[in-house]
């Protein structure tokens, strides 16, 4: 690849179907992103590493020796708990200190991992504000996802950035992700929906209303009486739910983006994506003189599992191939 200010790594959520059908180990999947010529990693703790937040020393001995064995970067941490959300479900509503207490244990894996940032979802200003100091004292950056159906203009993000200006810390940054340049219903999910029981007619009328500038109350009205199994409501919410942003948004925030979610449903033989146009957006990110990760994150692998065997390394492979094709022309 020419631009090596862009690099290519993977999160290892992409490898999970291998994973978990014991095809693969954890050095497995470090191996396979090697072995594409990638270098980034990105984990989540508790999908790849026992009792993960009571790492071994054994164990972090192993993780950097496989680092420098296959000349590979732990780049990030993938923090899968939400600040209350997840506590809400479960009939609690946490106190400020619980949910610090939850955010720290990310920041302390990937101290311990020599990871750069944590991928988070804190939306909360009071708990960010309060996770600001422990970051810093880490040397950890805490970097929010910007996932569709969000944007980048949208408000939890500007708000993150007032409190990056009122605090004046370097340790509060972004995650864009791919999928939300989404310009439309993927295919595979699509297809899923059949599969639960929706009909091709339910899907192509939702994509004419939209088409024709109908909001989710509109649609949800007309199609409710409409739909037989929830798998046409489904549909119905699938094709509402792709809001495409202007990939030149990313202009105002590529000063705090410290790494990118290469999302993809279905890379093709041909190297394309079913659903995202991956040129233009990286024209932006390239022209903009990014430096750092584009983590492929292969997320169509749980949309086919009752269909046929999910090859998540050999999807991961041909999305870098795309990638690599379209940096190189630039």
């Amino acid at each position: 690849m020419k631009d090596e200010r862009i690099k290519l790594g993977v999160s290892l959520y992409s490898y999970q179907d291998e994973f978990f059908r014991r095809d693969m180990t954890l050095k497995d999947c470090i191996e396979a992103v090697s072995d594409m010529g990638a270098s980034g990693i990105e984990i989540l703790p508790e999908e790849m590493i026992r009792d993960c937040f009571h790492l071994t020393d054994a164990f972090v001995d192993d993780w950097f020796s496989w680092m420098e064995e296959y000349h590979t970067v732990p780049v990030a941490v993938d923090g899968f708990c939400d600040e209350k959300g997840l506590w809400k479900k479960a009939g609690h509503v946490p106190s400020l200190e619980e949910a610090v207490a939850v955010q720290k244990r990310y920041v302390d894996v990937a101290a311990r991992l020599g990871c750069k940032y944590v991928r988070t979802q804190i939306r909360d200003m009071d708990l960010l504000r309060a996770m600001i100091p422990y970051a810093e004292d880490k040397n950890v950056i805490l970097a929010l996802e910007i996932h569709a159906p969000g944007h980048v203009r949208d408000q939890i993000n500007m708000d993150w950035l007032n409190v990056r200006e009122q605090t004046g810390t370097r340790y509060l940054g972004f995650i864009p992700d791919f999928g939300i340049y989404e310009h439309k219903a993927t295919p595979i999910i699509m297809r899923q929906c059949i599969r639960d029981g929706a009909t091709a007619e339910i899907w192509e009328e939702a994509e004419e209303k939209k088409a024709m500038g109908w909001g989710w109350d509109e649609m949800k009205a007309y199609f409710e009486p409409r739909c037989r199994t929830s798998g046409d409501m489904d549909a119905v919410w699938r094709v509402y739910n792709v809001q495409p942003d202007d990939p030149k948004d990313l202009l105002e925030i590529m000063p705090y983006v410290v790494g990118f979610h290469g999302k993809f449903w279905n890379m093709l033989e041909d190297l394309t994506e079913e659903s995202v146009d991956y040129a233009p957006v990286l024209k932006v990110i390239h022209d903009a003189g990014f430096r750092g990760y584009i983590n492929s994150e292969y997320e169509g692998g749980r949309h086919m599992q009752d269909t046929g065997e999910v090859r998540g390394v050999e999807q991961v492979r041909r999305h870098h191939a795309m990638m690599r094709n379209i940096l190189e022309k630039l």
